[in-house]
Order: C-alpha cells, then structure tokens, then sequence
C-alpha cells in the first residue's frame, strides 16, 4: 500500500522497527527512495501517531507497533503455503550440499 512519499506503508514500519530509532535521510536510503519522501513518509508517520520524534530520530509508538502487526497479519493470509512448499524442498538439496562443503573445509 502507498503511503506518504509514495513508500510502502509495510516496508516503512519494518525499517522504523528493525532500526529502532532512524532519521529521514538514513529511511529514505533503506527504502531506496528520494530524501524529500523519505521525509514526508517520517513526517506522516509521526503526524499519525504511529512513530515518535526524538533528537531527529523516530521509533514506533504502541499505534505504530499494531498497525506493523496488523499489516503482517494480513500479508500471512495471502501466503501460498504451497508454493512456500515447493520452493523449501527444491531448497534442502542446495543447503545439504552447502552444509556437506563447510564441513569440508
């Protein structure tokens, strides 16, 4: 979903989250968009109660932290547990071959 500066609301609130405390220019460059959306993404964020400014920085506030929540919930819906299946077991050969060369080494 958009969001102000035409970042995805999602992405957005996992980089506040992961990065803890993160100002505009650093949130711009993880979601590889122009600082001036970056900005308006960080300004909308704390303009909707979902993040807090401190020292020209923001973290996620109890709001932010839901609508995170929520919106994971919603994407795990639409998994297709299948495909996830499928893509695992062509998965486990490379990772044994991968585990048998590091014990190799």
């Amino acid at each position: 979903m958009a969001f102000a500066g035409n970042v995805d609301e999602l992405a957005l609130l996992q980089a506040v989250r992961l990065k803890e405390r993160v100002g505009a220019v650093v949130l711009a460059e993880h979601l590889g968009v122009s600082a001036a959306s970056g900005q308006a993404a960080y300004d909308a964020l704390v303009a909707q109660g979902k993040a807090a400014e401190a020292e020209g920085a923001i973290s996620l506030t109890e709001k932010g932290l839901a609508e995170l929540e929520d919106q994971l919930d919603a994407e795990r819906v639409s998994i297709d547990e299948d495909s996830i299946g499928e893509v695992y077991e062509a998965f486990v050969p490379l990772d044994e071959e991968f585990v048998a060369l590091i014990d190799d080494a």
